[in-house]
């Protein structure tokens, strides 16, 4: 869609002032129990978006089963309406509220009209204070949580997951997710739940209408300050020094098998992350180069000439301290001629995968590249910001960082430093580990 923004690709300066003019009025502060709050204005937007999240100390005791109960109760109401209920409030007045937890955050996304704010908010900290947590409800949401386990389908990264986490309840495998959900109660849940909330740092990001700037302030003021917990000390990148990152020494492949004729096909090369917005620029663009879109390399080499791949991509991911590139591929498994099974294509897979990232540790990637590499990558930053989900859905992000509400206006900045060499330097840092094959 057309920037109201008119942005240049051309003239660097109009791609950070387009990014410094959405957030530049945002206004942030704490209410009396710590929790971090931020209000951005948006121009020519009719409905609010908030994001709020409660992050607590890190928790490896936790199963994936119990985390996805959790968040099926905490999406049918409070003990004091129950989905219906809930659902009819929320409905009539124009919303929509979400909630989701992993092991140690509860999170929530509402898309919420700005003159309802004050009706929807207190519904908000209803189900934050007492959440659903009744037998019936709870009985439910595991049966949701076993059929949804069941019918999984493998994919790559479990194995890989399960062989560098295998402390971690939350990789484990299929059979023993459903075991651990067998014996999960409904107080494993609460404590789950309240462990979270009792210790966590607290942080709500709202966009919002410029005219209802000031409403949303007090509406946000008066309903999250008073009848909440005390919460901690709100601290941008809190997790910066957590050390996750476990170095891979050496190669190694996994395999899992189902019923099905097409292979899918994973190499993993995990590195240290170091939190600095120009490191994240690098990898971003060496990423898009890679296997980033249909002009990337692995497209093609992969689709174009080994005529190999029915989808490939590479993506970056991270986890606290630990960064990582996954390479991924769909492929037949079935001989071409013989419509017997093979593994030719999947070792082809790697072959190919290895020879382009040697080839990025070893040469120069051209200067047409890497100025198609950052134009993507800046249009996908400016088209994230289109809407008024996207803009509180990067304030709440970037408030994380110890770059704060002006992080996509330094990410912009780092991208135009970028130089092929620092693509280079970057290959080689990113791909010094061995891969783990899946």
């Amino acid at each position: 869609s057309e920037s109201s923004h008119n942005v240049s690709f051309g003239k660097s300066v109009d791609l950070t002032r387009a990014v410094s003019d959405i957030y530049n009025k945002t206004e942030e502060y704490n209410l009396i129990n710590n929790m971090h709050t931020a209000v951005i204005p948006c121009d020519g937007q009719g409905d609010c978006s908030l994001n709020m999240s409660f992050e607590s100390d890190i928790n490896n005791g936790v199963s994936r089963a119990a985390v996805s109960v959790l968040t099926e109760l905490l999406n049918r109401g409070s003990m004091f309406s129950d989905k219906n209920s809930y659902g009819n409030k929320i409905l009539n007045l124009n919303s929509c509220v979400g909630f989701s937890a992993s092991q140690n955050t509860v999170n929530l996304s509402a898309n919420i009209p700005a003159e309802n704010l004050n009706a929807v908010l207190p519904l908000i900290k209803e189900t934050l204070l007492n959440p659903c947590f009744t037998e019936a409800e709870f009985s439910r949401a595991k049966q949701i949580v076993k059929d949804s386990i069941c019918s999984e389908s493998p994919v790559p990264q479990d194995k890989i997951n399960e062989s560098l986490y295998p402390e971690n309840k939350y990789y484990s495998d299929k059979d023993e997710q459903i075991k651990m959900l067998e014996k999960l109660t409904l107080d494993d849940v609460k404590s789950l739940y309240n462990g979270i909330i009792q210790n966590a740092q607290a942080s709500a990001s709202l966009g919002v209408p410029c005219e209802y700037k000031n409403y949303a302030l007090n509406s946000l003021s008066s309903c999250f300050s008073y009848n909440m917990p005390n919460f901690r000390q709100f601290v941008p990148a809190v997790y910066s020094s957590v050390n996750f990152y476990k170095p891979v020494k050496e190669q190694k492949t996994f395999t899992a098998s189902e019923e099905s004729s097409q292979a899918k096909v994973l190499s993993s090369y995990r590195f240290r992350t170091t939190g600095n917005v120009e490191d994240s620029a690098k990898i971003m663009i060496l990423n898009q180069i890679l296997g980033g879109g249909m002009s990337s390399r692995l497209f093609e080499d992969v689709r174009n000439n080994e005529k190999l791949a029915y989808h490939v991509h590479s993506e970056v991911s991270g986890n606290y301290d630990e960064g990582s590139i996954g390479l991924y591929l769909e492929t037949s498994a079935d001989d071409s001629f013989t419509k017997e099974a093979s593994s030719q294509n999947v070792i082809k897979s790697f072959d190919t995968f290895n020879r382009n990232v040697n080839k990025l540790k070893n040469e120069y990637v051209s200067q047409e590249e890497l100025i198609n590499a950052k134009n993507v990558c800046k249009t996908s930053l400016l088209n994230a910001l289109e809407s008024i989900e996207g803009i509180t859905s990067g304030a709440d992000n970037s408030l994380k960082t110890e770059y704060g509400i002006s992080y996509d206006e330094e990410l912009l900045r780092a991208i135009d430093k970028i130089t092929v060499e620092d693509i280079k330097n970057c290959a080689n840092y990113v791909f010094s580990n061995p891969p783990l094959n899946s």
